[in-house]
């Protein structure tokens, strides 16, 4: 049954080179199937690895801002 929707649990770290600064992450995301068929659980995947994105790029935006260590 494609009822329940999409979760996608994600773990993904980001690093820079040159920098020995990190960052760790985790994204639960939950999206629901508004039509109950295979299109609708491929757009509601298509919407939650969205929302993965989405935090790996703040966590690389965020690492950026940091100054360099010496």
């Amino acid at each position: 049954s494609f009822a329940g929707g999409a979760t996608v649990d994600a773990l993904w770290t980001v690093s820079t080179t040159g920098r020995k600064a990190s960052r760790i992450g985790r994204t639960v995301a939950r999206e629901p199937d508004a039509t109950h068929d295979a299109a609708g659980i491929a757009a509601a995947h298509a919407r939650a690895l969205e929302r993965v994105g989405r935090d790996i790029a703040n966590a690389i935006r965020a690492l950026q801002q940091e100054p360099r260590a010496r």
